[in-house]
């Protein structure tokens, strides 16, 4: 790996539905061909019910 240009970045990305809120971290790394992207660990967070 390597060769690409900039550092490579880690975001949370959080997704909503119905039942719960799952939060994962989204990794990416510049390479020469273009960035590779991975996902996890997450964390589900369940919605209190009402």
């Amino acid at each position: 790996m390597g060769g690409g240009k900039g550092a490579a970045w880690t975001e949370l990305w959080t997704l909503v539905s119905c039942s719960a809120t799952t939060q994962v971290s989204m990794h990416f790394v510049p390479e020469s061909t273009g960035t590779t992207i991975g996902a996890g660990p997450m964390k589900v967070i369940p919605h209190s019910s009402k």
